[in-house]
C-alpha cells in the first residue's frame, strides 16, 4: 500500500478517536487542532507531499467518513465537520 494512504489511515484513526470523545462529552477542540496540525506535518515530512496536498488528502478522508454516517451520534458528525473546517483554516506549518 502506498505510504500516503497508510499515513492518511493512521491520522484518520486519531481524528475519529477525538471525534468519538466529543460525541461522549469530552472537550475536544484543542486536541483536534493539535492532531490536525501534527497529521499535516507528519504527512508532509514522511509522505513526501506538500502541505496543501496533505490537507487535501485528510480533507477527503474526513469527507468520506462523513458520507458514511447513518446512525452515529450527531455530536460525532459535528466534531468531524469542525475538524474539516479547522483543517482547511490551519495556518502554514513550519517544519
Amino acid at each position: 500500500m502506498e505510504t500516503s494512504i497508510l499515513l492518511v489511515e493512521q491520522q484518520m484513526t486519531l481524528i475519529k478517536n477525538v471525534a468519538y470523545l466529543a460525541a461522549n462529552g469530552v472537550y475536544h477542540e484543542d486536541k483536534m487542532r493539535f492532531i490536525l496540525t501534527r497529521a499535516v506535518s507528519h504527512m508532509s515530512c514522511l509522505g513526501g507531499t506538500e502541505e496543501s496536498a496533505s490537507k487535501k488528502l485528510l480533507g477527503l478522508a474526513i469527507e468520506k467518513e462523513l458520507s458514511h454516517l447513518h446512525i452515529q451520534n450527531p455530536r460525532y458528525e459535528e466534531a468531524l465537520r469542525c475538524a474539516l473546517h479547522d483543517l482547511m483554516t490551519l495556518p502554514p506549518i513550519l517544519v
